[in-house]
């Protein structure tokens, strides 16, 4: 997976951020909620403790 691969986007804000909630959600409309759910706690798993990112991208996250 790409965000295993980088670091770049384990910041405050980042353009790949709206990527992920897009991923999100295209996951859950074309695939099913299971597979969305995973892709967030994947998400969440390479994020690990060094969570940087803001409040409201995770808001985005959440609700995708």
């Amino acid at each position: 997976m790409f965000l295993k691969r980088v670091d770049h986007w384990r910041v405050s804000y980042n353009h790949n951020h709206l990527r992920i909630t897009r991923v999100i959600e295209c996951l859950r409309l074309l695939v099913n909620d299971n597979e969305a759910d995973k892709f967030y706690e994947d998400v969440l798993s390479i994020l690990g403790s060094d969570i940087t990112i803001n409040v409201k991208t995770f808001n985005f996250w959440t609700e995708a």
